[in-house]
């Protein structure tokens, strides 16, 4: 038993006999359980694959691959194949090969990048490993469990207790779902390179994407650490004790200066020929895409929520009111993620705890009446930096106009052809980038000038025209935090 689960038994044991006492209470807690938030799987109790997973074993591949063309095969699903591809994965220490992490995972060696460049595996470097020339071999090795269908390979919080690890284990052994994928081509070019309307010269080129610091470089071999090649302190690069290895170290670097030296001259002449193109056409095999079952568009991962479980027991005075009011429903079996409609927490929720309380309790229990444990945080996974160099909005200044103009967030949204969610967050970083609650405020911080179109003709507000009482205090809520 976890600190998590013994929290909630806790609180349990205080408020069991709340509930039975007040029938009207537990009425409410229950009717909580229709709500269409918790009818909404979460994705720690969501099995996901993803339909480019070599552990899927295939036939068409190679074919698709060679002809260029929408192959289609069908894969069924069944319990055994599901146990394999949603278990988690652990690394052997002290560490195994690119080619060995990559496939217990499923993907391909370069999609290992990211994780590395992250600091999700832990990187150390063995010359001639396996007997290869040439530069040291990497291995990697974490600690921690991975899970190969989700981003960076992050396993569900531990804030979930043991409801979420494993959730193959928790499927019927006579599961079967047929699923088909198709072959996915994707140009070499950008989508609106041969645009119509698109200048050949002035529009040739689109602005590459600025990446983070961490995503430009991998861990590099570091120097080895042989106790023969270090005095004190000092790495050598060379047996110390013989003589002869020092010379010969020596002779080596300074052949590889004149090599890179030479290289770079070459480089800067524009002598270096360039090698015959090995393209096999405009398109490239860029693997494979499902076919939702339920909707028709194809994903590239599909979804099934495993079957809920619960913290709280010992309830016979409750079992026969559970039984009445059932959890809102959804699709049965895989789909994707807008069908199933899960649903992603992290860190920086505002009621991230309270939500993670309801599910573990089946809405018995709400998330001030649980203490929560000291190692649980609303931290960010990144740290903030401004984005001095981002492109500018151009809803924002149309928002703002027409915010000024007295209309309500609908009428804003059916001028613009936007959603009102879409309207309430755009109102909300406005609000927030001129430091003001309201839209009074913001009239009188823009000035008179701006103000003056309010006042020649300002419809009456509707119920959705709300103020957006966020404040600068709530900015972290709505950034990117860990995921759980």
């Amino acid at each position: 038993m976890d600190d998590v689960e013994l929290a909630i038994h806790d609180a349990w044991q205080r408020v069991r006999p709340i509930l039975l006492a007040d029938e009207a209470e537990l009425a409410r807690r229950l009717a909580r359980r229709r709500n269409a938030g918790l009818g909404r799987p979460p994705r720690a109790w969501c099995m996901a694959v993803r339909a480019s997973d070599t552990r899927i074993p295939d036939q068409n591949c190679r074919q698709a691959k060679a002809i260029g063309e929408a192959v289609a095969e069908e894969v069924r699903l069944d319990a055994r194949l599901l146990r394999t591809l949603c278990a988690p994965v652990t690394i052997t220490p002290p560490g195994e090969t690119l080619q060995e992490v990559a496939a217990k995972l499923g993907v391909g060696v370069t999609s290992l990048l990211t994780a590395r460049a992250r600091g999700i595996f832990r990187t150390h470097h063995i010359k001639g490993l396996g007997g290869s020339r040439g530069w040291p071999v990497p291995l990697l090795y974490t600690d921690r469990l991975l899970d190969p269908s989700a981003k960076l390979f992050a396993c569900a919080d531990r804030v979930w207790s043991w409801t979420a690890p494993d959730l193959g284990g928790r499927i019927v052994d006579d599961f079967e779902q047929a699923v088909t994928r198709v072959a996915y081509w994707r140009g070499h070019c950008g989508k609106n390179e041969y645009a119509e309307g698109r200048h050949p010269e002035i529009d040739a080129t689109t602005p590459k994407r600025r990446r983070r610091p961490e995503e430009l470089h991998v861990p590099r071999a570091g120097p080895d650490l042989v106790w023969y090649k270090w005095k004190g302190d000092q790495y050598l690069g060379y047996d110390w004790r013989n003589e002869l290895a020092r010379e010969n170290y020596e002779r080596q670097a300074r052949a590889r200066e004149r090599r890179l030296a030479r290289y770079r001259e070459r480089r800067a002449n524009g002598e270096l020929p360039r090698g015959a193109s090995r393209s096999g056409g405009s398109l490239h095999f860029n693997g494979w895409q499902w076919v939702c079952p339920a909707c028709g568009k194809t994903c590239r991962t599909i979804y099934c929520p495993a079957p809920r479980v619960r913290l709280v027991w010992d309830v016979p005075a409750l079992a026969r009111v559970i039984d009445i009011v059932p959890p809102r429903g959804g699709i049965e079996g895989f789909a994707c993620v807008r069908c199933h409609r899960v649903q992603y927490l992290t860190s920086t929720t505002a009621q991230c705890w309270n939500i993670v309380v309801s599910y573990l309790s089946e809405a018995l229990l709400y998330g001030a009446e649980v203490a929560r444990p000291a190692w649980f945080a609303r931290t960010r996974q990144r740290a903030y930096a401004p984005r001095f160099h981002a492109k500018e909005s151009r809803r924002r200044p149309q928002v703002i106009e027409l915010l000024i103009a007295g209309l309500t967030h609908r009428q804003i949204g059916e001028r613009l052809g936007l959603s009102p969610r879409t309207i309430d967050a755009h109102v909300r970083k406005i609000y927030e980038v001129h430091g003001v609650h309201r839209r009074a405020e913001l009239m009188r911080r823009l000035g008179p000038d701006a103000a003056a179109p309010a006042a020649a003709a300002a419809p009456a507000r509707g119920s959705d025209d709300r103020d957006l009482r966020y404040g600068v205090h709530e900015r972290a809520a709505s950034r990117t935090g860990k995921e759980i």
